[in-house]
């Protein structure tokens, strides 16, 4: 008995390592489709691209839940200076630090989180993505989304 339960619970957590490894496999997703938005990223199968209040969002429900916005006046130095100044979602630290692009921890109301921003500077079009705002990520997830932003090219 003890056996046929630990067999079950072994098959369970295989299932669940499949499924997770599964959600995470990225193709490529283009978003050219919605005017201004010239670009080429990556995405879990399925996902699509839509036009919400002027960004895109690329999300699945869950995990990955990525907007998509055309850059006029920001940049990477400006968006760090409001992270570093907001008194409700508090940086606690930055776990990646590039040029064009972070992932940061952060403590609301006691809850650790994490987000993202990447910038996709091109010749005459510039973009930035970031994680929805609103839902909890973990860092396994905000990496996902980190690494599929950093894979998109415009067009």
């Amino acid at each position: 008995m003890k056996l046929s339960l630990i067999f079950s619970a072994a098959i369970s957590l295989l299932a669940f390592g499949s499924t997770t490894i599964a959600q995470t496999a990225l193709v490529d997703l283009d978003c050219s489709s919605i005017e201004g938005f010239e670009v080429l990223t990556k995405a879990p199968t399925g996902v699509k691209a839509v036009e919400q209040y002027g960004s895109v969002k690329i999300s699945n429900g869950a995990k990955f839940q990525v907007e998509l916005n055309s850059v006029y006046d920001y940049s990477i130095a400006a968006a760090k200076k409001e992270i570093e100044a907001n008194d409700i979602n508090k940086l606690k630290k930055y776990v990646v630090d590039e040029p064009n692009g972070i992932i940061y921890q952060s403590e609301v109301m006691g809850q650790i989180q994490y987000h993202f921003m990447y910038f996709l500077i091109g010749e005459e079009e510039s973009y930035y993505f970031q994680n929805v705002k609103g839902p909890t990520y973990d860092l396994e997830s905000t990496k996902v989304m980190y690494n599929a932003a950093k894979a998109s090219k415009i067009k």
